[in-house]
């Protein structure tokens, strides 16, 4: 094989893992930067999730609590919910109290999830935000779960943006 065919070939192949790369970088970029688009892809991942492990969420239904810790519970910062629902009563309680009680609602988040997604069955799932709202530090990113036979359930992720590390992260649901 002539020299100039395996460069070419070379050539060709590190161009499309170039733009694979650049396409993952981009996408992961946007995930980053936009929440309704974080949150979207975070949902369509943990339904194609459920979806694909049908038969094994069939036999063990508990199965189901680790495809939401895996693909959901990443997204929500629920100890800023734990210390929110403790109100004024988070500086009286320990470091320890505190510690548990944020325990309790990471799996107490875990557990409802579950028992509401073990009854998806490929509902639709829309989701809407303002532009304006994008560059703000905190906005509502509403969902609607529509199932033809039912009525539309609604639910409103209230997303924060770490000042930190300038990452997206569901602070509150209603």
């Amino acid at each position: 094989m002539p020299i100039f065919t395996i460069f070419n070939k070379s050539a060709k192949l590190l161009s499309l893992v170039f733009l694979t790369f650049s396409i993952s970088t981009a996408q992961a970029t946007t995930l980053a930067t936009s929440p309704d688009k974080l949150l979207e892809h975070a949902v369509q991942q943990l339904l194609f999730r459920i979806d694909s492990n049908q038969q094994a969420l069939d036999k063990f239904p508990d199965y189901m609590r680790v495809i939401i810790e895996e693909e959901l519970t990443p997204l929500i910062n629920y100890q800023y919910m734990a210390y929110k629902i403790l109100g004024k009563h988070l500086a009286k309680a320990t470091k320890a109290q505190k510690a548990l009680f944020v325990t309790a609602i990471h799996h107490y988040l875990i557990k409802t999830y579950a028992g509401v997604l073990a009854h998806y069955g490929k509902q639709k799932i829309t989701f809407s935000v303002s532009i304006a709202a994008i560059e703000q530090q905190i906005i509502d990113i509403k969902t609607k779960i529509t199932d033809g036979s039912h009525t539309d359930t609604e639910i409103i992720f209230i997303m924060h943006k770490n000042k930190a590390d300038n990452q997206w992260q569901a602070d509150l649901v209603k």
